[in-house]
């Protein structure tokens, strides 16, 4: 008998989450015997249980999302590459007796912007949130070429200390942030599961700032629910390229995968399991 493998995400709420469909896709696909699993945890505690539970080798790896990114990497022993740079980690596994913890958000959210769009990335980018997502987003804006990276949060103070780690200029005004960037990524949860009233005002809001952007922009919404998200409405409707966060999901967690097992991800396996039936 081969190798089972068992994998899974911590977090909360993780409920919907689209992982365990992706990672046991790509498991199959490849022949590979195995489950991923969900570990629904609100508190810290059940956030090291887990982890421990990957140094013991009874997990081979997990993913580790919202609220948690900051407690993993506090939790590894090691952190790699752009998980030092931030210190903030989504995937971890074990090397030795060592936790290793990794951030494949960067990577996935640059092959989600460089996959089949007419335009190029370069010039000033805008970076929406401060969030453990909007770190991953000014680090992919550097990536990809950024001539320049601007941040805008509702909370000021969170966007001065997320600059202070990784770099870009804080703006209070999100209209004059947004003026004349080539890429607009919204790392925030701006849009998320609203309805009625509230979606409209989140739209026209939206609007507005891409309304600011270069006619030639692209526009990342790191939301992913509902389709279409709010800002890839405000994009379309003004006339830029707009995509939700689902293909830096797919292109993260097959970063993921390929760090766990050693073998190349199927990616495409992996989009049509996140988009479903």
């Amino acid at each position: 008998m081969g190798r089972v493998w068992r994998l899974g995400l911590v977090g909360h709420p993780i409920g919907k989450s689209l992982s365990p469909a992706m990672h046991e896709a790509a498991l199959a696909a490849l022949g590979l015997e195995g489950s991923y699993e969900r570990f629904d945890r609100v508190e810290p505690e059940g956030v090291h249980a887990v982890l421990q539970a990957v140094r013991a080798g009874v997990l081979d790896g997990v993913n580790v999302t919202l609220p948690h990114k900051r407690v993993a990497a506090l939790a590894c022993d090691r952190l790699d590459g752009v998980a030092s740079r931030l210190g903030v980690v989504n995937t971890v596994r074990c090397e030795g007796a060592d936790l290793i913890g990794y951030n494949t958000d960067v990577p996935g959210l640059v092959g989600a912007v460089r996959d089949g769009w007419r335009t190029d990335a370069r010039g000033p980018a805008l970076v929406i949130g401060a969030g453990g997502a909007a770190y991953a987003a000014v680090e992919a804006a550097r990536d990809l070429g950024a001539s320049d990276i601007r941040i805008w949060n509702r909370t000021r103070a969170r966007a001065e200390a997320m600059a202070a780690v990784v770099g870009g200029e804080v703006y209070d005004d999100v209209h004059a942030a947004a003026h004349a960037v080539t890429l607009l990524l919204q790392a925030s949860s701006h849009g998320m599961d609203l309805v009625g009233e509230e979606a409209r005002e989140a739209l026209a809001f939206a609007r507005e700032v891409v309304q600011a952007t270069a006619a030639t922009a692209r526009v990342v919404d790191l939301v992913y629910r509902p389709r279409p998200t709010v800002w890839v409405q405000a994009a379309t409707a003004e006339g830029r390229e707009g995509r939700d966060g689902l293909g830096m999901l797919v292109h993260q967690a097959a970063c993921a995968f390929a760090n766990w097992t050693g073998q190349e991800a199927p990616v495409e396996v992996m989009r049509r399991a996140a988009e479903g039936p």
